[in-house]
């Protein structure tokens, strides 16, 4: 197959029908042009790898990429970090990753209690409540002030060599 010849609006439809980020990287290292032509486009994708494993790489990947909150891949996110638990009767989630979701995108209500109706009835309310969109200096105060909200807190130290090495 020649490759030279594929114009690009159908190598972004081919990468957009594509599923996993990996199967994404895989065809732009077909060819090394491709590559370095695409790569810089698809390390957003690198989201739904990061989150629930890397909270720092989560952060960074948020602030350096325009995401739209109704966009699909948003809320392939949002399902994978609100969906830790094997079953309904417990579960966890880091609520790190789900405040910065929060914070960044807004999502409807009836969405996330159909992902999570334990999130949704014991935890939503009281972090939308804390938030101030624009203003994450406030939102910290809010939520240091929620004890429901303790794991939010920002008196937890975390360094970034050693993420169990609460200080």
């Amino acid at each position: 197959m020649v490759w030279n010849n594929i114009p690009h609006d159908i190598i972004f439809g081919i990468l957009d029908n594509m599923d996993t980020y990996c199967d994404k990287i895989n065809f732009i290292s077909t060819k090394k042009s491709y590559y370095h032509e695409f790569i810089d486009d698809l390390k957003k994708y690198k989201l739904i790898k990061m989150i629930n494993k890397d909270y720092y790489e989560t952060c960074e990947l948020l602030d350096k990429y325009e995401y739209g909150s109704d966009s699909q891949y948003i809320k392939e996110v949002v399902t994978k970090s609100l969906i830790l638990s094997y079953n309904t009767t417990y579960g966890f989630y880091d609520m790190r990753y789900i405040f910065e979701l929060m914070f960044q995108f807004n999502f409807s209500d009836s969405y996330i209690e159909g992902l999570n109706p334990h999130f949704y009835i014991h935890f939503y309310g009281r972090v939308m409540e804390c938030i101030v969109k624009g203003d994450r200096k406030k939102t910290l105060e809010n939520i240091n002030e929620k004890k429901m909200l303790r794991c939010l807190r920002g008196n937890i130290r975390i360094d970034k060599n050693d993420p169990f090495d609460l200080k």
